[in-house]
């Protein structure tokens, strides 16, 4: 394969630039707010992760250990790719979750590495052909399984702070966080791929080596961009628990009755609406609102705004023949026209335009 010739031009081009992104994420300067504690936390543990990979690929490619000591190639994959796990959700889950990361989470994920490198390197040193390679597919089965186990951990801490999100935010605000999704998809992909990789040929490896050279691409400009809604996620997505038990000085029935007048007055049509605006409107707190939406309306706060957006512009459809989608998106409370048509459709089953045809075509 012709892409082997270029394996050593690959890692050399792969630890340069891990070097370069953990370098960054460890010394960038971040805002000195407290609010992005959290954020610059991450930030740093993700360095860390960047420039670990980084050695590893920097001592295969000093080394040239495929070729000359497979069994050691195949340790420095399988240590490297579980420290990465690790560190990868610690980052990852802790910019959704403030509370996930804690000494005792840290203390036993370092346990649980060092032991993995304590029997990893045992099995490489003292032990020899089957037995050893035995060792090291039993202890790529357990990375497999533990590395699954940090992803499914995110991703039900990803779908849970999206909830929270849509329970906060009118307009849609899941682009904020979708990156940490598919960098996710492609780091269980990887890893996937890197609980066999260290028996695999030396072609298949310069190709995996340069398709993640674009992963990390892609996670690392991600996570920079990521500060530009940092603060809108994070408020969200990491409600105050005192707020759960604040006092609440409004029955359910005056709920009702607030968000009777509330609609009635369209207020719904005021773009960037909160949730917790609405509850300073109706005099309560939000995570109470949001608790009572969710079980009377059967929704979260934003598919409940956007449907009564939706009905708003039904009604406009209706009336006047001639308004713009853009008009019209703008006129409901709608950030862009483009969303709106798209959730339209989704809500109807057709575009605006053809639903304003349809309409007029019953009435005559």
């Amino acid at each position: 394969m012709i892409i082997e010739n270029y394996y050593s031009d690959i890692l050399l081009a792969a630890w340069t630039l891990l070097y370069f992104f953990g370098g960054y994420l460890l010394l960038g300067k971040i805002p000195e707010k407290h609010n992005y504690d959290i954020y610059r936390r991450s930030s740093k543990i993700l360095g860390v992760a960047l420039l670990f990979f980084g050695l590893q690929i920097f001592l295969q490619w000093l080394f040239q250990f495929r070729s000359s000591a497979p069994h050691v190639a195949a340790a420095l994959n399988l240590s490297c790719f579980y420290l990465e796990a690790l560190l990868f959700g610690m980052s990852f889950i802790s910019l959704l979750d403030r509370d996930y990361l804690t000494p005792k989470l840290v203390k036993t994920n370092s346990i649980k590495w060092s032991s993995f490198e304590v029997v990893l390197w045992s099995s490489v040193l003292f032990f020899e052909g089957t037995s050893r390679s035995v060792m090291l597919i039993l202890l790529a089965l357990f990375f497999l399984a533990d590395a699954s186990r940090i992803a499914l951990l995110f991703f039900s801490t990803y779908h849970k702070a999206l909830k929270q999100m849509n329970n906060y935010y009118s307009d849609n605000v899941d682009g904020f966080v979708l990156w940490l999704s598919k960098s996710t998809y492609g780091i269980v992909f990887f890893g996937l791929i890197a609980s066999v990789l260290a028996f695999a040929p030396k072609w298949i490896v310069a190709l995996y080596t340069l398709l993640g050279i674009f992963m990390f691409i892609y996670i690392f400009s991600s996570f920079i961009n990521y500060l530009v809604n940092y603060e809108q996620v994070k408020t969200a997505a990491n409600i105050p628990l005192e707020e759960a038990h604040e006092d609440n000085n409004i029955t359910m029935s005056q709920i009702e009755k607030e968000l009777n007048r509330w609609t009635e007055e369209e207020r719904f049509k005021q773009s960037g609406l909160t949730i917790e605006q609405l509850a300073t409107d109706i005099g309560t707190n939000r995570t109470y609102l949001s608790s009572y939406i969710n079980s009377v309306y059967k929704c979260t706060f934003r598919e409940w705004i956007v449907g009564l957006r939706i009905e708003a512009a039904k009604q406009i459809l209706r009336s006047d023949r001639n308004i713009s989608i853009v008009q019209l998106a703008e006129t409901v409370g709608f950030a862009s026209s483009a969303h709106f048509s798209r959730l339209f459709s989704q809500h109807e089953g057709v575009a605006p335009t053809r639903w304003r045809d349809n309409a007029v075509n019953e009435h005559t």
